[in-house]
């Protein structure tokens, strides 16, 4: 244990070389106090202020208890109350990376600031979509933490959010040059992703028992609504499945050299991401195989609702982005007045003088 000299006898590092100090004090009625708090300058002043309030006696135990919630101690609470979420492991990876970066900082020590300086270092490093997610995960955090009194303000209230439905998608020509620079025993994989819009941790975790190759499906015990949903194969996903060796060799559809189903992340940095970068892709990432996917249905002509249905949705919010991509679809929709059946089946014209002329 490292304890403050002279004047700071009051603080103390409890792990040497940690970083993190906290400061001792006793209360009017001499009990003990401790509480955790980070850096030595801070102690030093919180230490301060304690004892100032003891002296004038307006020291609160409540309040302080209050005040001296960490972000790692909101996150795992928040976690707990979140157990049976169908997106736990996703909000446990999120947690773990605020705990990472903030998680020694009591909440009410947290400001706009730095959640700020977070937005723009975490931007240079991952997609406008994962940032906005962990944005939403840390409002989430703050939110709780202020309606049970742990917390009295709200860092990312008016802080500006990324983009939260971002399209990327990728054009032919790009298409190409990634195939062109992706190792061809990774081609298999990318071709699914582009032929079936599946999410990332379904294809990853696909065994072979979730593949009908005769009914030309892949069926889906739990997707990320937590409910099971099947997938359509077109005949270049089924033939891709067909010429796969893995078949007869393991569970596992995707597999490595070594035969183990392959890791997603050392995946995408290792070979997904160099591919991206020798081809000259820039701001994509794995997720956007499927925006392309649900993009080129639409281009095709596909209706929205059965483009939400193929990639998992519920309802047709989440496709409304592609609604732009439909072909003619507003202009073809008020054609559709143009001609139409009387009460009697016969055909009415479509032009104005001779609509007038038919009004009895």
């Amino acid at each position: 244990m490292t304890r403050g000299g002279g004047q700071d006898r009051g603080i103390f590092e409890r792990r040497a070389g940690s970083g993190i100090w906290w400061v001792r004090y006793h209360d009017e009625h001499g009990a003990e106090h401790r509480e955790r708090v980070g850096p030595k300058q801070l102690a030093k002043t919180i230490y301060t202020r304690r004892r100032a309030a003891v002296i004038e006696k307006r020291f609160n135990v409540d309040i302080i208890r209050r005040q001296a919630v960490t972000l790692d101690k909101a996150v795992d609470d928040y976690l707990a109350r979140r157990a049976g979420a169908a997106s736990i492991r996703n909000l446990r990876r999120i947690g773990r990376m605020w705990k990472k970066r903030l998680g020694a900082r009591a909440l009410h020590d947290i400001r706009p600031r730095d959640v700020e300086l977070f937005r723009a270092a975490r931007l240079a490093e991952v997609s406008e979509q994962t940032v906005y997610h962990d944005l939403s995960f840390l409002r989430a955090i703050f939110t709780q933490a202020v309606k049970d009194g742990r917390a009295v303000q709200q860092p990312v209230k008016d802080l500006r959010q990324p983009r939260a439905h971002r399209v990327r998608y990728l054009t032919a020509k790009e298409e190409a040059r990634l195939y062109d620079h992706l190792a061809p025993r990774w081609h298999p994989l990318l071709t699914i992703a582009l032929h079936t819009g599946m999410r990332q941790a379904e294809q990853f975790g696909l065994t072979w028992g979730q593949v009908d190759l005769a009914a030309r499906v892949v069926k889906l015990p739990k997707s990320k609504s937590g409910q099971p949903r099947t997938i359509e194969l077109n005949d270049t996903a089924l033939d891709v499945f067909r010429a796969m060796p893995t078949r007869l060799r393991t569970d596992w559809v995707f597999v490595g050299r070594t035969g183990r189903r392959v890791n997603a992340r050392n995946f995408y940095r290792r070979a997904f991401l160099p591919a991206l970068l020798a081809a000259k892709i820039e701001e994509f990432v794995w997720h956007d195989l499927r925006h392309t996917f649900a993009s080129r249905l639409v281009a095709s002509g596909a209706d929205l609702r059965t483009v939400a249905d193929l990639l998992g949705h519920t309802s047709l919010q989440m496709v409304m982005r592609y609604a732009h991509l439909q072909p003619g679809a507003r202009s073809a929709a008020v054609r559709l007045l143009d001609v139409k059946q009387n009460a009697t089946g016969t055909t009415t014209g479509t032009g104005a003088s001779r609509a007038i002329r038919e009004v009895p």
